[in-house]
């Protein structure tokens, strides 16, 4: 039936006004809320930041995410084993690489908190996953390597010196340049681990070698490891860590404002 007193385009055009209201209505909603957030979010990191803190856009978030350089690859990595009989670094498939740590005390009562001070530096296991041939030659390496600490059949302990040795891991980047260099002093195996044998399945065998190590420092950039005696590395990598401490505690301060911020705005 023909509209003949106009009322359908009366409905669409008032239908059109309201959509345009409403479009424009939760806009403006959505526009003072992020301002609001700038600003809180801004009020709380400037008194962290001092007075060179520009201040937060929102919108400038995902653009500084997507400016970070590329993400370093786990397979770029090389590694020197003491006393290579030739080419058994490159059965060393994996690494798990520890970086030396502060231990702390138990907890000291002082005015009327606990607290906790550094006791001692240390460095845990590295722990060190080799390919397998048929000739056993990643278990023949361990096994000399582990029987210069001493002999299982007499009991007797070799001198720290004859089996102590040091171990170099460098991550690379994409062409290759080394980027960060991991030294651990003092290394020497403590297990080797179990073989895996079944009839099951048939899987490459593997050995799982645990190295107790008395140190280590850690060299962020292209040249190698200055300090080769042990004390002065670490003396070295505690001077480098006092300004990432700081930087630490600035960021963890950051992110209690900035929870506080957000977390008022509802």
């Amino acid at each position: 039936m023909a509209d003949l007193f106009g009322f359908s385009g009366a409905l669409s055009s008032l239908a059109t006004g309201l959509e345009t209201k409403a479009s424009g209505a939760v806009n403006s909603l959505i526009g003072q809320g992020l301002n609001r957030a700038e600003s809180k979010i801004n009020n709380a990191l400037g008194p962290i930041f001092g007075s060179g803190f520009t201040g937060v856009n929102p919108e400038s978030w995902l653009a500084k995410a997507n400016s970070r350089p590329d993400p370093h690859l786990s397979f770029d990595w090389t590694i020197v084993l003491p006393n290579d009989p030739g080419s058994l670094f490159t059965y060393v498939e994996e690494a798990t690489s520890p970086v030396w740590m502060w231990t702390g005390t138990d907890a000291v009562f002082r005015g009327g908190q606990s607290m906790y001070y550094p006791e001692r530096l240390d460095t845990t296991t590295l722990e060190l996953v080799f390919y397998e041939d048929r000739l056993f030659s990643a278990s023949s390496y361990i096994q000399t390597w582990m029987n210069q600490v001493g002999s299982p059949l007499t009991g007797l302990y070799n001198y720290p010196n004859a089996y102590k040795k040091n171990i170099t891991i460098t991550a690379q980047d994409a062409a290759q340049n080394p980027i960060a260099t991991l030294v651990y002093y003092g290394c020497w195996p403590t297990d080797m681990g179990s073989y895996s044998f079944q009839s099951a399945t048939s899987e490459r065998t593997r050995i799982s070698a645990k190295i107790a190590v008395d140190g280590m420092s850690l060299q962020i950039g292209s040249s190698s490891v200055a300090a080769s005696n042990f004390g002065v590395a670490r003396i070295t990598d505690f001077i480098r860590g006092v300004p990432q401490s700081l930087a630490s505690s600035a960021v963890g301060a950051a992110g209690i404002a900035l929870n506080n911020a957000v977390g008022s705005l509802f």
